[in-house]
């Protein structure tokens, strides 16, 4: 099984996942304690929010964050924005239970306890727009790609947090993991989307898209044609974060090999070596359409930039 980050296939059944990594280890964070920072290590008041300090951890970027006043009071509950006030205080912090929480006696009387992997979690005023985590992007190409696959266990990912992580982190960083040993289940790959976050419907199935070559089919999906390297689903205004890929049954004979690239090596050298069109492709959208009946009758576009530039790099969208 791979889970692959916007790159493509050819092997069956395909299970999207709607949240993209970085949310994805928000919602496990607490499961992963013993890998990333839980412990609040210092903490002081500015003039318009906390600056605080988490130690003991391998991730440099998140040593540090500071959490307006405002934002912080905000957490206690919805109420109408006309409500909320901006001029709030912190009168007092204390870190309480040994770093695990942090109490906040606020300017109006009230007080407040925080969990130091919430904090963590949703902190703010960090120059990463990625996501909770800073992970570092590993491009690859065909060289170097079999060294930068990370292989891990299908039983190890589902039961072992430390290797659901370090799948996780990898999947971040260069945009493929290799799960093997998932067996012949045809929905194995349905748990493991549990596993990490949920799954999203696409007009191709709810939650797996079963890929067998079958008569009459408008999609090539669905036939034994070989399929060039593409961009899955850029008609969907927001695209699955990550796909799941199941091999369970390889075909006899010559092909039903999967191919894969990553967009970030491929974009960053058309910069280089064709910058007008690098140009042109980041910021000109164009129309992606899709149209059939082979799992639902649809016909569904989205004006997209066939290229769009995020985390200060270029990513293939």
């Amino acid at each position: 099984m791979a889970l692959l980050r916007s790159i493509h296939q050819g092997v069956k059944p395909i299970c999207t996942i709607q949240r993209y990594l970085p949310a994805v280890l928000r919602r496990r964070w607490s499961d992963l304690d013993e890998h990333v920072p839980t412990r609040i290590s210092d903490v002081h008041m500015k003039n318009s929010g906390l600056m605080i300090q988490w130690s003991g951890h391998r991730l440099e970027s998140l040593l540090t964050a500071n959490m307006p006043y405002v934002y912080l009071r905000d957490q206690q509950g919805q109420r109408p924005a006309n409500q909320i006030d901006i001029s709030v205080q912190a009168k007092h912090v204390e870190i309480c239970e040994n770093g695990q929480k942090l109490l906040v006696t606020w300017s109006d009387g009230c007080s407040s306890y925080y969990q130091s992997t919430w904090l963590l979690q949703h902190r703010t005023g960090t120059d990463d727009v990625s996501g909770r985590l800073a992970v570092d992007r590993v491009f690859w190409s065909s060289t170097s790609f079999a060294s930068r696959m990370l292989h891990c266990d299908y039983e190890d990912v589902m039961s072992k947090d430390s290797t659901l992580l370090d799948c996780i982190l990898n999947l971040e960083s260069c945009g493929a993991v290799l799960i093997e040993n998932a067996g012949l289940k045809p929905r194995q790959a349905v748990t493991l989307c549990d596993r990490i976050a949920y799954p999203k419907p696409v007009v191709y199935g709810y939650d797996v898209m079963k890929l067998e070559a079958k008569p009459n089919a408008t999609s090539l999906a669905y036939t034994n044609i070989q399929i060039p390297l593409h961009t899955d689903m850029p008609y969907c205004e927001h695209v699955p974060g990550i796909l799941l890929l199941h091999c369970i049954h390889q075909v006899e004979g010559d092909g039903g090999r999967t191919m894969c690239s990553d967009g970030f090596h491929v974009v960053e050298e058309l910069k280089k070596r064709k910058p007008a069109a690098f140009q042109m492709l980041s910021q000109y959208p164009i129309q992606f359409r899709d149209a059939g009946d082979d799992y639902v009758g649809h016909n569904i576009d989205a004006m997209q930039k066939p290229i769009r530039c995020v985390w200060q790099c270029a990513v293939d969208s």
